[in-house]
């Protein structure tokens, strides 16, 4: 009777340690905090990004409506998510967590 209680509770411990992996972060995600200019794209359909001084661009997911201004320069903390993917292409696909308009 004890072996069948000592392999059940194995089998459960395996179980639980086994799922506990899926309660962590995505490997592969980034938080940045970026400062660029925010462009429309159209690509059969409207894109939204944020494009750095260096060239690099992030394709924005959840671009709040009073942000999409084409040439508006922000600054903004992201959440980068390979996760993800987009018909647009446009850059790397990004989470908008925080968002300000700055100065050019």
């Amino acid at each position: 009777m004890k072996t069948k209680y000592y392999v059940a509770n194995t089998l459960l411990a395996l179980l639980v340690l086994g799922s506990a992996g899926c309660l962590l972060p995505e490997s592969g995600r980034e938080e940045l905090i970026v400062r660029g200019t925010v462009h429309q794209v159209n690509v059969g359909e409207v894109c939204w990004c944020v494009e750095l001084t260096d060239g690099t661009v992030y394709e924005l997911t959840n671009l709040p409506e009073e942000y999409k201004i084409s040439g508006l320069v922000v600054q903004a903390r992201i959440d980068l998510r390979p996760d993800l993917r987009s018909s647009c292409m446009i850059g790397q696909i990004a989470t908008v967590l925080e968002i300000e308009r700055t100065r050019n």
